[in-house]
């Protein structure tokens, strides 16, 4: 992965889905065993490593280009709403009616 500037706007590049896939299996991975062993300093650094060191620029990005959505921030995930089509070719899910508010 590396971080492209293109026109002003920040992006990921991804080069090796595969390998990033056994990254985030890895992550999850260590998230599930501190859950299930309560490992509290485990935890704690990763939560200090990873969740509260913010690139600010990158964070001001983020909500400056999601503005236009207008939906909140802390907003985790956006699910289609009811009546969303999926079309199976390419990969490609649309949802009829927009981004939920």
């Amino acid at each position: 992965m590396e971080m492209v500037t293109r026109d002003g706007k920040t992006y990921i590049n991804i080069k090796d889905y595969a390998k990033l896939r056994t990254v985030f299996g890895d992550l999850l991975r260590e998230v599930q065993r501190i859950k299930s062993q309560g490992d509290y300093e485990a935890g704690k650094n990763l939560i200090e490593g990873y969740g509260v060191k913010v690139d600010r620029a990158i964070h001001d990005e983020v909500l400056r280009r999601s503005e236009s959505l207008r939906i909140p921030p802390y907003g985790g995930f956006i699910n289609p709403p009811p009546g969303a089509r999926e079309k199976c070719q390419r990969r490609y899910y649309g949802c009829e009616g927009g981004v939920p508010r």
